[in-house]
């Protein structure tokens, strides 16, 4: 069973394909929860995470171009299907085909030298979590209210915009790349499903069905609510891992903002004149109701 490293984040098993095998290997600058690493820094003096994991038990792999040792975590959409259609989703860096624990996997990886050279490749970086659980716990209300007392001066500059909303509950939806998902467990679902290949409660399904790569029981990452068929409570040694990375994102606290100085006086001085403060709000209001 292809496995991510004991003791991490993501031990639901990897695979078909992954970009790579720890929710640290997107999010550890400066810390955990953070964003991209920086390999050359000082707080992570080691090699891209991601040709790590790539080249890891065995794996045949081809480190894409636009993964360098010395360059940050990237993940890897496309433009447009083979068809000519729009595409936009995400296509994995790497295959379980070659690991020891995939013996009967030869999933191929994307042809990214061509889609590069037909200009087909875009690319995000992953950004950091802190103080998510404070943007879950804002209502709409609060958004929209928000937005509203913008409008007047964001026609003035000609400035748009709009929130995604849930297509069932018609809720604004706040996180993922179009910030397509409602919730923090959502987004943590599809970032296991999508990132490292693990299904979950919520993502059941495999991403790529290709034969011989289905190594794993279906969901990888469940919650272990029952000992010997009787139920039992799920306590942190026995909820599931997606569970624990919402529980990590709705409790990490925001960044302290540090003392200011003449530059960033400036700096926000001309952020404001600019009218970026108009979509990026520096302040809004959390309910008092709590996340449970």
């Amino acid at each position: 069973m292809p496995q991510s490293p004991v003791g991490t984040l993501g031990n639901g098993g990897l695979g078909p394909g992954f970009n790579s095998n720890s929710c640290g290997s997107c999010h550890s600058q400066p810390a955990i929860s953070g964003s991209s690493p920086s390999p050359n820094s000082p707080q992570v003096p080691q090699t891209n995470p991601e040709i790590v994991a790539g080249l890891s038990n065995g794996a045949t792999n081809l480190i894409p171009p636009f993964i360098t040792p010395n360059g940050p975590v990237r993940e890897a959409r496309f433009v447009r299907h083979s068809d000519g259609t729009l595409d936009g989703s995400v296509h994995n860096l790497f295959s379980i085909a070659g690991r020891t624990d995939a013996p009967d996997c030869n999933l191929p990886q994307p042809n990214f030298a061509g889609q590069l050279a037909a200009n087909n490749v875009i690319f995000r970086i992953p950004i950091a979590l802190f103080g998510d659980g404070l943007v879950e716990n804002t209502l709409d209300t609060t958004l929209r209210a928000n937005l509203a007392s913008t409008a007047s001066r964001r026609t003035q500059l000609g400035i748009g915009g709009r929130f995604n909303l849930s297509g069932n509950t018609a809720t604004i939806t706040r996180f993922g790349w179009k910030a397509q998902n409602p919730s923090l467990d959502v987004f943590a679902g599809e970032a296991y499903n999508v990132e490292m290949g693990i299904t979950n409660d919520n993502f059941p399904m495999k991403r790529d069905e290709y034969p011989g790569c289905i190594v794993n029981p279906l969901p990888g990452d469940a919650h272990l609510a029952t000992a010997g068929g009787s139920p039992t409570v799920i306590t942190a040694a026995t909820e599931s891992d997606i569970d624990t990375f919402t529980d990590v994102m709705r409790l990490s606290a925001p960044p302290a903002p540090v003392p200011p100085t003449a530059d960033t006086s400036a700096g926000q001085g001309s952020f404001e004149q600019a009218g970026c403060n108009l979509c990026h709000s520096e302040t809004l209001t959390t309910t008092n109701l709590k996340n449970s």
